[in-house]
């Protein structure tokens, strides 16, 4: 029988900037991933059947407005044969730019694998997808395309679910959240952290894929600030 997949692991080190802890895990053929910057509300489930869905946790529940947990559904692409080319079915990037890293998270209750963050400026970028691909073939061609292979668990399928890293730049744009509803603080996520607050927030946000597609999301590290303080910060085009 082979091994269950079962991992945690970080962008970044225990004690220094890092991303929230990830957790992965399989269940047959199935394969879960969450987040601590999902908040424990939302997980994503990829499964054997293709089928792949953002949904709402179970202990969170849906909101009234919704009969379906599910918040994206989606068909990922079938898993290529293997042909030594390396090839996968991707099913969700992660981006996490080191600039928005944290510094001021508790540490983890459980051991943690930790992954070595980009250079400053850029991002690391972390690839999950099924594969038919023997793990010497992708430990082989991963560094060719600039990647480097930090898991691999064969499903009872025998097909193989892996995880890659690649370092991209980056050059997104700093955001806020005003205050709103019951919260009378914003949020910054910012590349610059004036406060010294060490960026307690982590936000993750994705995109909304379509059948073929995988999931993308980002991950970011922002800090609470006084309500006003994004609306006097943040960055405005030119005028004229």
């Amino acid at each position: 029988m082979p091994p269950r997949l079962n991992e945690r692991w970080i962008v970044g080190k225990l004690i220094g900037p890092r991303s929230a802890v990830w957790r992965l895990w399989s269940k047959g053929n199935d394969v879960y991933v969450v987040s601590g910057g999902l908040g424990g509300v939302s997980k994503f489930s990829f499964h054997e059947s293709g089928r792949c869905r953002q949904a709402f946790t179970k202990e969170h529940g849906a909101p009234q407005a919704l009969t379906d947990r599910a918040i994206n559904k989606w068909w990922r692409a079938a898993t290529p044969p293997a042909d030594g080319n390396g090839r996968g079915s991707c099913v969700l990037q992660i981006g996490v730019p080191t600039d928005t890293l944290s510094t001021v998270l508790k540490r983890p209750l459980k051991p943690v694998d930790c992954i070595s963050p980009a250079p400053a400026g850029m991002a690391s970028v972390i690839e999950m997808f099924f594969t038919s691909e023997l793990r010497e073939t992708l430990i082989a061609i991963s560094p060719k395309g600039g990647r480097e292979l930090i898991s691999y668990t064969r499903l009872p399928n025998n097909d193989a679910f892996a995880v890659s890293i690649r370092h991209a730049t980056w050059d997104g744009e700093d955001f806020g959240m005003p205050a709103s509803h019951h919260e009378t603080r914003d949020f910054i996520f910012s590349r610059s952290d004036p406060d010294n607050t060490g960026r307690p927030i982590r936000l993750t946000v994705n995109d909304n894929p379509k059948d073929g597609d995988c999931m993308f999301a980002w991950e970011f590290g922002g800090y609470p600030a006084p309500n006003g303080t994004w609306e006097r910060i943040r960055p405005r085009p030119p005028q004229g």
